[in-house]
């Protein structure tokens, strides 16, 4: 896991003297950041396909969907990893000489599939790009431990904090000569900031991961997913007693 730490800092200082010390406060706002590799993926997958008798079609756009579900099962992807919709037929006309002429039928299915093994993800991400009936709408990346990322921001955003805190109280400290005891620094509030307590992660999308034919007379496909960052914001207000 690769980690960064960048520390932004507001501060101030409300003193009435230094006869009144234990009136001191300083207000500090931080930021704590955890930068992971994506270890899930997930993508929208939608089936089409048109025929002018609809039995046909809806015969043939339910064996294309049941065959590509066996597939990810296969995959070990779980059942709940593996959402369907419900099929759709509608008919479909072109204009000729100013008349509405029946074309034929169009049939679509869409399937949400994560996939959080990401072993083989190239090989069957390829083998879908080659099928006319099926269009791949973009891979969602995602962190298994989302959690435990977010958690380590929140401590990193208040260790960041703490530190700058302890030296810039050192520092009041060292020009005080009239304390008639050691001085300590509390928290007295610490806040999120802005609107959600939770920072949103930034993954990668198809739009901006890589995607590389390897070689010419080959049909995998590089998946470059890139990295996700947490981000934590506090502001920590201080008080020295």
């Amino acid at each position: 896991m690769k980690k960064n730490n960048i520390i932004f800092a507001a501060i101030l200082f409300i003193a009435c003297g230094l006869s009144t010390i234990n009136a001191q406060m300083i207000s500090l706002t931080t930021k704590g950041e955890v930068e992971v590799i994506p270890d899930i993926v997930s993508t929208n997958i939608s089936i089409t396909k048109t025929n002018k008798d609809a039995t046909i079609l809806r015969k043939e756009i339910i064996k294309i969907s049941e065959e590509l579900n066996k597939r990810f099962s296969k995959l070990d992807i779980d059942k709940k990893d593996i959402q369907t919709s419900n099929l759709q037929i509608n008919k479909e006309y072109n204009w000729v000489n100013n008349e509405k002429v029946f074309k034929g039928y169009r049939a679509n299915i869409n399937t949400k599939v994560i996939f959080r093994n990401l072993k083989g993800l190239e090989k069957i991400y390829a083998d879908l790009l080659d099928n006319e009936d099926i269009t791949l709408n973009g891979l969602h990346y995602d962190y298994s431990k989302k959690e435990e990322a977010e958690n380590e921001a929140y401590i990193k955003a208040l260790n960041n904090a703490n530190v700058l805190a302890e030296k810039l109280f050192n520092e009041t400290k060292s020009k005080s000569f009239h304390l008639s005891k050691e001085p300590k620094i509390v928290i007295e509030s610490i806040s999120n900031n802005g609107e959600t307590p939770t920072p949103t992660p930034r993954p990668m999308y198809k739009a901006s991961a890589n995607y590389e034919v390897m070689d010419v007379n080959s049909s995998m496909v590089d998946v470059n997913a890139g990295t996700i960052t947490y981000t934590k914001n506090l502001t920590v207000v201080y008080k020295m007693l």
